[in-house]
């Protein structure tokens, strides 16, 4: 190993122990919210979850209930088991478990793939609406972060034998390709739509290219398919099929594309951009892959047209693999000599990113303080046999703060308020209402 590459290792391994902490740290202060404290009870019997075996009739009961979701969800309910600092640090490893899954896929050296890898965490911290939400949330967390661990998972193999790759997929990888295939699929409505299609055209192109596909990626992607029927066979599901009428669909257009507008300009900008500069170097299977990416996050965006509700935390699948996009055309641009491009370009991030962290950084902090409060009064009310408990409701200020954005308690609830009901079952409460100062 050269010393060149001792260094480069040496970097990303840096990174990856910086990105471990500041995600920890993070996590630590994020309090329990919203669905948190509904998914600590079993769909099925409206009771505490306090056993592994009680997940199973309770996933049984929300596939008919809310969604098809069981899988993330199932692990939202083993999380809610334990102690809150098992999840703090294995989600603070799925961060890291991404960046080594990003460093897979672009398929270079270290030191290019340490500042490749910075500049992705600069663009995802810069331009991820409600990132507290998929990050830090821990019911968000599962559903969205932990999402595109499995998600690249799944399509690693693909990347993998993708014609001009230097390294075949591993055994290990191979195998768990099947099992990951249908989890992919079956993950989230969204999400799994952009799996699916990012590994039909990645099958498709390795089969014009070596005339054969092989068995394991066929199972994998019929597996993925299957997962998602499944997913959206749920009789929740299934059963608000049929409401969409024309007008709702011209609604929904209407909505995401003036949302995307908000949200994806620049980034959207940055991608065709930095394409439009990669072309030049005349790698064309490294282009396929980052319009791969491009359209699968994409097709996410463009299936909630269809949706019921729409809220900012849905566009992080389409971010996520559009800077992934991006990452893949810096890398031939860097390729192609210009790394002084992209290591400004990283530079200038940094700096929109240091204000954001600070002021993320505060929030999330101010939010935690309010949470040990909260916890305080609920504790001194029920030690003195109190049965209603009025608290300030949180009232976060950036998008860091996984309260952003999340309904937290009403004023002068009724019975049935939400999450307000919720609360109040997990502290052993009858009432709980929530004051805006």
């Amino acid at each position: 190993m050269t010393l060149k590459s001792q260094c480069g290792k040496k970097g990303f391994s840096a990174f990856l122990l910086i990105l471990f902490i500041v995600l920890l740290g993070f996590n630590i202060l994020t309090p329990m919210l919203a669905d948190d404290f509904s998914y600590s009870f079993s769909f099925d019997t409206d009771t505490r979850i306090e056993h592994i075996r009680e997940i199973f009739p309770s996933m049984t009961a929300h596939r008919s209930m809310l969604n098809g979701r069981v899988i993330p969800h199932a692990f939202v309910q083993l999380f809610l088991m334990m102690p809150k600092i098992v999840f703090n640090v294995f989600n603070a490893l799925n961060a890291v478990f991404l960046a080594v899954l990003v460093y897979f896929i672009l398929g270079t050296n270290f030191r290019r793939c340490s500042l490749l890898c910075l500049c992705g965490a600069f663009m995802l911290w810069n331009f991820t609406p409600a990132f507290g939400q998929n990050f830090f949330w821990l019911d968000g967390a599962v559903n969205y972060s932990w999402a595109i661990t499995v998600f690249l998972l799944f399509l690693l193999p693909y990347i993998r034998d993708f014609p001009g790759r230097k390294s075949a997929p591993s055994a290990l990888l191979t195998v768990l390709s099947v099992p990951f295939g249908f989890a992919a699929g079956s993950w989230s409505e969204n999400g799994s739509i952009a799996a699916i299609f990012a590994a039909v055209c990645l099958s498709v192109l390795i089969y014009i290219k070596e005339k054969k596909i092989s068995l394991p990626r066929i199972l994998s992607l019929l597996f993925a398919i299957a997962g998602f029927v499944f997913l959206m066979s749920a009789p929740a599901t299934a059963g608000r099929a049929g409401e969409m009428s024309l007008s709702a669909i011209a609604s929904g257009l209407k909505n995401v594309v003036g949302e995307s507008q908000k949200v994806l300009l620049i980034p959207y900008i940055i991608y065709f951009v930095s394409f439009f500069l990669a072309f030049s170097s005349g790698d064309r299977k490294k282009l396929a892959l980052s319009a791969i990416f491009f359209l699968a996050g994409l097709g996410s965006l463009c299936s909630f047209v269809f949706a019921n509700y729409f809220t900012p935390r849905h566009f992080f699948v389409t971010i996520v693999f559009t800077i992934i996009a991006v990452l893949i055309n810096f890398d031939l641009i860097m390729e192609a000599g210009s790394k002084k491009l992209v290591q400004g370009f990283t530079a200038a991030c940094a700096v929109v990113f240091a204000f954001n962290f600070v002021l993320g950084a505060i929030d999330t902090a101010v939010i935690f303080g309010k949470s040990l409060e909260r916890r305080r009064l609920i504790a001194d009310a029920l030690s003195r046999g109190e049965k209603t408990v009025c608290v300030e409701a949180y009232q976060p200020s950036t998008p860091y703060s996984a309260a952003y954005g999340l309904e937290d308690l009403h004023p002068d609830p009724k019975s049935d308020t939400w999450p307000n009901i919720s609360i109040a079952m997990y502290y052993g409460l009858d009432m709980i209402e929530g004051y805006y100062p």
